[in-house]
């Protein structure tokens, strides 16, 4: 495929006292939803319920995502629940985010297309490779990629997309942009979550050549070094632990 998607900020530190930011340039190849599926050892349906940062051997923070597993569409999960990691996070007081990691929140309902050897973040695509269920104006719960855009459909070996990002529903009853201008109209043609979590079902069992049985990611076997000089690790980790039940 010739298509990519610049990113800047391969690596862009914000620390909390706002005196440092980093940022180099990163290209990210624009994948199809054939090729997430085709590169994931599983794709896993669940709620995050929980995030934790932890630092690496040289400061760097990464977090762990934990998912209560609700369905595997591809693969096989060891438990109830599986975890993988990102680059980025927060330790020693410091915020760090990397170029095409997405960030996700406890509570969050997603389709995580995993991809163990993957050293920045253990998602097919990085931001490509999770999609999360949020609200419509409508009352209608759709499944958004990583912009906010809903997705309405497959055709031939990707995704439809529709016409304009949504977020959750506002007050007022529209559906907004992520950035908060241009809503869209209530009566959007949109498709509902189940809908479209049963065609990607259907489409990561028939493509997902290389899924198998999977374990939690615990550590950082494989993760990307992103310094030449190890840097000693902070003092303690900062670790954000919470639970979501339902």
């Amino acid at each position: 495929m010739g298509r990519s998607l610049t990113i800047a900020a391969m690596l862009s530190c914000v620390l909390a006292a706002a005196d440092a930011t980093v940022a180099d340039a990163a290209v990210i190849q624009e994948a199809t939803l054939k090729e997430l599926a085709e590169r994931s050892d599983a794709v896993i349906y669940g709620t995050l319920m929980r995030k934790e940062f932890k630092a690496n051997v040289e400061g760097m923070p990464w977090t762990f995502y934990t998912l209560s597993v609700h369905d595997v569409f591809a693969g096989e999960v060891a438990g109830s629940e599986f975890t993988f990691r990102c680059a980025g996070g927060i330790a020693g007081g410091h915020h760090t985010r990397v170029g095409g990691v997405p960030t996700l929140n406890v509570g969050d309902e997603v389709v995580a297309f995993f991809m163990e050897a993957d050293p920045i973040c253990q998602l097919a695509g990085a931001f490509q490779g999770v999609f999360k269920v949020a609200d419509s104006a409508s009352g209608i719960p759709v499944l958004v990629n990583h912009a906010g855009y809903p997705l309405v459909g497959l055709a031939e070996d990707d995704l439809v997309i529709g016409p304009a990002p949504v977020s959750e529903a506002t007050s007022d009853g529209q559906v907004v942009n992520v950035d908060g201008r241009n809503p869209l109209p209530v009566d959007a043609p949109l498709v509902d979550a189940t809908t479209m979590l049963d065609e990607i079902d259907l489409f990561a069992t028939a493509f997902a050549k290389r899924a198998r049985l999977v374990s939690s990611v615990t550590d950082f076997k494989g993760a990307l070094i992103f310094a030449d000089d190890a840097a000693p690790p902070p003092p303690s980790d900062v670790t954000e632990a919470k639970e979501v039940t339902k």
